[in-house]
């Protein structure tokens, strides 16, 4: 029995050198290909992308419920572009497609945790604990819609999983890479309890985030 994540393994879903794994560039005025078929093959990329989404979700949930380790691991999705909005998902035409990317900008899973765990300049760990709803807001404030905030979600609560677990697996090399600040790049591992502390502030603030667009 094949399963989906050796089946995408497989065809070779997560190489890089493909359509969907590229960050997607608004089509410009005056293009030479039309707005309906840019619209048409976004559409077919980002149908991939959300595929790949979904597979990682569903492993996820596996590796909660029965304990077992992820069949996805962190290094073949962590380039990935993050699911767009429903903004742009489910836009009627090409031309509301086209206005609706200009308010989009489309970030990988790498670029999101990075700015989720970026320390401003002079600010610790302890300091980001303590940062207000309005900080945190100015931090994360692009529309990444509900499928990509529950990418984010997900992908904090597995690698703190696999924290408490003392799993060594290739995922490390991503979650270190995370969880390291800006404005201190040295090259040695972060010990669990400043790993912890780190992924507590990034998990906070994308509830905060979660907690801005319920408001509105």
């Amino acid at each position: 029995l094949i399963i989906p994540e050796q089946m995408a393994r497989n065809i070779k879903v997560f190489a890089p050198y493909h359509p969907h794994m590229q960050i997607y560039a608004a089509p410009q005025p005056g293009s030479t290909r039309d707005a309906e078929s840019h619209w048409c093959e976004w559409i077919k990329q980002e149908t991939v992308r959300r595929v790949i989404w979904m597979l990682f979700f569903y492993d996820s949930l596996s590796c909660l419920e029965m304990g077992v380790p992820p069949s996805i691991s962190f290094d073949e999705v962590t380039c990935v572009p993050l699911p767009a909005p429903d903004s742009v998902w489910q836009a009627r035409s090409a031309g509301d497609w086209r206005f609706a990317l200009t308010t989009y900008r489309s970030a990988t899973l790498e670029q999101v945790m990075r700015m989720h765990f970026q320390l401003r300049p002079g600010q610790d760990t302890h300091a980001a604990h303590r940062e207000s709803f309005k900080e945190v807001s100015a931090l994360v404030c692009h529309d990444f819609g509900p499928f990509g905030r529950l990418v984010m979600v997900i992908s904090l609560l597995r690698a703190l999983m696999q924290l408490g677990q003392a799993q060594v697996r290739a995922e490390d090399s991503a979650v270190q890479t995370w969880a390291k600040s800006f404005d201190n790049p040295d090259d040695r591992k972060l010990t669990m309890f400043e790993m912890v502390t780190r992924f507590g502030v990034a998990l906070k603030r994308v509830c905060f985030l979660n907690r801005n667009v319920w408001r509105q």
